[in-house]
């Protein structure tokens, strides 16, 4: 049986929408919670089990950036399932609250929702001393940093704080940050992100799980290693949850999650594709079944992308300090999605902004270098991108990134149209923005693919997909997207 320190804690949060999802054994759903895979990849072993590859988990990962659904890349073992708990050696689901339309007084709402945001970060201190907290330059993490300086100004004056972020000193969420944390007279760490940082993030990816991009782990293991915290809050839910937007999109424009259209540069043979993708296609239909559309959008982005690409990341840092997400508690989201969705907007955040302490609308917001709310004035001279993850995966890890994906650990997968990684790998090579685009994201996660198959001893399944005339069109086809879409965002974020 595996015994993990967080074992019992991290069921108090399931009917949280940014919980502690740890890794199980899909025959064991009660006896083998672990944060670590490589416990359940032993055990497997000690009990004659082979560790094999889920083909079903890996094409998901050319489709989306993380792995939908509970599925990992190792057949028989699972990530928690969004929302529900253990119960007699089953899963039992925590009801949602439902989405209506409500319109209530701005005011009224206002303080409703500041009361409930206090209590939820009031519960999860606990009369704990030593809080962290995730800054950037966004809202979100403004929101918490205000509701953290109520509570000191409110219940306990006596903890300390220490404000964490990371990135280029000269960025705006980085310099946002930290004014914050002077202002509030907090303890300030501010952690560095280099090419080095994106190279030991591969093994860390790695070390997971691989089921994201290295990039996405951003700090965080150097979070991990601060010492002296009792615990970490962070307010990653807050845009999703209190404005209402996923990546920049509005919950009234979002699509349903979908795999069709996806693989635009033909990494998939056609066999892969034609076998395996309706599979998850039926688990994703399964999974969020609402016939409300915004409703039914929603949960999907939850259950899906937040779940499964932040805080499989974010899960990192629990495993050595408590971390918990505001925005995330049922009493809090649920008064949100009880709004109707044309009042789910920027408007929440200023009117909490003025009611919470230090006058926070002040400092600009990183995304416009311009006070919340405005979209015309000067602004200053910080740099937008905290980070250059684009350019030091094209050239400084450059070599390792293409001896990854050229190796025979990727390439013998038997999944992948080889001709099409091929021509991939040289268009990436005639990206120059600093942000990353999708072959960063690919390649990057091969990288870390390759680790995780080799130091795991991982077997691949006895699948055959024999190659078709498909794939060759399916390569030409993306030749000529490829060149335009690098060719584009060449232009745009030059």
């Amino acid at each position: 049986m595996v015994q993990n320190k967080l074992s019992s804690s991290w069921k108090e949060l399931t009917n949280h929408l940014g919980g502690v999802y740890p890794f199980y054994k899909v025959d064991e759903p009660v006896h083998s919670f672990s944060l670590n895979i490589k416990e359940l990849l032993i055990t497997n072993l000690e009990n004659d089990d082979q560790n094999l590859l889920d083909l079903v988990s890996l094409i998901s990962r050319i489709y989306l950036p993380y792995i939908p659904g509970d599925r990992t890349l190792i057949k028989n073992i699972h990530r928690a399932p969004w929302m529900s708990h253990p119960e007699n050696n089953k899963w039992q689901e925590h009801p949602l609250p439902p989405h209506k339309h409500s319109i209530p007084d701005r005011q009224l709402f206002t303080v409703e929702l500041k009361t409930a945001l206090l209590q939820e970060v009031t519960r999860y201190i606990n009369s704990r001393k030593t809080i962290g907290i995730l800054l950037s330059g966004g809202m979100d993490s403004r929101i918490l940093a205000g509701i953290v300086r109520e509570y000191q100004n409110t219940i306990d004056p006596d903890i300390i704080v220490t404000g964490i972020s990371w990135g280029d000193t000269n960025s705006r969420d980085v310099a946002y940050a930290q004014r914050i944390a002077l202002q509030f007279n907090w303890e300030w760490q501010h952690i560095k992100l280099s090419a080095e940082t994106l190279y030991e993030n591969i093994r860390l990816s790695s070390d997971n799980g691989s089921e994201v991009a290295p990039f996405h782990y951003h700090g965080m293991d150097e979070v991990s290693k601060i010492e002296g915290l009792d615990l970490i809050l962070a307010g990653s839910y807050g845009d999703s949850i209190g404005r209402g937007e996923y990546s920049g999109t509005h919950i009234t424009n979002l699509s349903d999650i979908s795999f069709k259209g996806k693989d635009r540069f033909g990494i998939l043979k056609s066999s892969a594709k034609k076998k395996l993708t309706p599979i998850l296609e039926d688990e994703l239909s399964k999974s969020s079944n609402s016939n409300k559309p915004i409703r039914r959008r929603e949960i999907q982005q939850q259950q899906h992308y937040l779940r499964r690409m932040l805080q499989s990341c974010m899960i990192h840092i629990t495993k050595s300090t408590p971390l918990y997400q505001i925005f995330t508690a049922p009493d809090v989201f649920g008064k949100m999605w009880a709004l109707d969705p044309s009042v789910r907007d920027d408007q929440w955040y200023i009117l909490l902004l003025k009611d919470l302490p230090g006058n926070l609308l002040n400092i600009p917001w990183a995304r416009t270098g311009l006070p919340y709310g405005q979209n015309e004035g000067e602004k200053d001279n910080y740099t937008k991108s905290y980070h250059s993850y684009g350019q030091w995966l094209r050239n400084d890890l450059r070599n390792e990134v293409i001896e990854a994906v050229n190796s025979s650990t990727i390439r013998d997968l038997g999944i992948f149209n080889n001709k099409s990684l091929d021509q991939a790998l040289s268009l990436w090579s005639k990206a120059t923005t600093r942000s990353v685009n999708y072959l960063d994201e690919l390649f990057s996660w091969m990288a870390s693919l390759k680790i995780f198959l080799e130091e795991k001893n991982i077997k691949k399944p006895k699948e055959e997909f024999p190659d078709q005339f498909q794939d060759r069109l399916n390569t030409y086809q993306a030749r000529i997207y490829g060149e335009l879409y690098i060719r584009t965002r060449n232009h745009k974020r030059s």
